[in-house]
């Protein structure tokens, strides 16, 4: 755990709960000599962690547990984070009765912000396991302005020493999409917004459409003699008993003729 250390270092070493301080001796002038003259390595219990009240990110390192693993809680894990400086190490050794437990441990080193150094913490002993965890490189209560400005559209650029084959604008078209379209054609229902009446049309579409239609269904004449009237008709003649007419004439009949004799 000593090669964490660096010259010049700050560096607490917790203690587990009722550890004697005695325990720690070797351990702590190994720390000291990593540090150097110009580092500080200070003990305290980790039960009385949050009371010593350290100043925000003061500490470069913080080691845990290594003299005697035990099970960090979040405050200690919370203060921890508080007291260690940016890209500052928080090497730890964890006791676990079981693997899920870990698991569940390590889920709580990352909720508090850490950053572990490796995905799989080694097993230092049956039932401890090492932890690093790294604070990230940004001070707490930070912030970053963030900008609503609309980013530039992105825009077609053509390189003007380059020749590209362009599409002739005149041959997109043709002459039946430029003809101007009848005004007949236009009219569309107020109600339904498109050329079909609606039920209780009164503008006159429905009238118009129906013209339209019985044009459409106008019978047309395999002889071409039909308009002449019934004395040029055949048997089949569907013009049969109506009155002569102009080829292309519209057929209309008289009211009188609809209705059934009495």
């Amino acid at each position: 755990m000593a090669n964490f250390v660096k010259e010049g270092n700050k560096v607490i070493v917790l203690l587990a709960p009722g550890e004697n301080e005695t325990a720690s001796k070797s351990l702590i002038g190994e720390v000291e000599k990593s540090a150097g003259n110009s580092g500080q390595v200070l003990l305290v219990s980790s039960s009385e962690l949050h009371d010593r009240k350290f100043d925000s990110s003061s500490m470069d390192i913080i080691l845990s547990g290594y003299t005697s693993s035990y099970v960090h809680s979040e405050d200690l894990l919370k203060e921890s984070f508080r007291i260690l400086k940016p890209e500052g190490i928080l090497a730890m050794r964890e006791l676990s009765d079981s693997k899920g437990d870990f698991n569940n441990q390590i889920l709580k080193v990352m909720l508090q912000g850490f950053l572990l150094q490796e995905k799989e913490p080694k097993a230092v002993e049956p039932q401890s396991y090492e932890i690093i965890a790294e604070k990230p490189d940004y001070e707490i209560g930070s912030s970053v302005k963030i900008s609503f400005k609309k980013p530039a559209t992105n825009v077609w650029k053509l390189d003007a020493d380059e020749e590209e084959d362009l599409i002739d604008e005149d041959n997109l078209l043709d002459e039946s999409d430029i003809l101007k379209p009848q005004a007949a054609s236009l009219k569309v229902c107020s109600t339904t917004g498109k050329r079909k009446a609606c039920k209780d049309c009164s503008c006159g579409l429905a009238e118009e459409l129906k013209g339209e239609a019985a044009v459409k269904e106008q019978p047309k004449s395999s002889c071409g003699s039909c308009y002449l009237g019934d004395a040029f008709r055949c048997a089949s003649c569907p013009y049969l008993g109506m009155p002569a007419f102009k080829p292309g004439e519209k057929i209309v009949l008289p009211d009188a003729q609809l209705s059934a004799d009495t």
